[in-house]
């Protein structure tokens, strides 16, 4: 079984729906590459669905380019981790924070 998603995110999006279960996404740059094995590991498999998109080497934005298609059935027992923006430290040595709260803003409107 292959734990680390790097597919697309359809696939992933059908992945994670699973609705007698709590669901959490992670969305990562490099830097949650093992993240997924952990919280595996420390919670119990049959409340929690975990599922990861791993992006290597992508900037924050194109990180949660997807998040609203990804989420469209999560509710407000839901979690959606990021771990993402140290590519844009290195690539731009900044992180634009504005361009990012709109569509983290409509992802947790409920």
């Amino acid at each position: 079984m292959k734990d680390v998603k790097s597919s697309s995110d359809s696939e992933a999006h059908r992945g994670i729906q699973n609705h007698n279960k709590y669901k959490i996404l992670l969305l990562s740059d490099d830097f949650g590459r093992n993240i997924v094995y952990i919280l595996r590991k420390m919670l119990p498999l049959q409340n929690f669905a975990v599922e990861m998109i791993l992006s290597p080497n992508a900037l924050i934005s194109d990180v949660i380019k997807n998040v609203d298609v990804l989420t469209a059935d999560f509710n407000e027992m839901d979690y959606v981790i990021i771990l993402a923006g140290s590519n844009d430290a290195l690539s731009k040595g900044f992180i634009k924070a504005n361009e990012l709260k709109d569509k983290l803003e409509a992802v947790t409107s409920y």
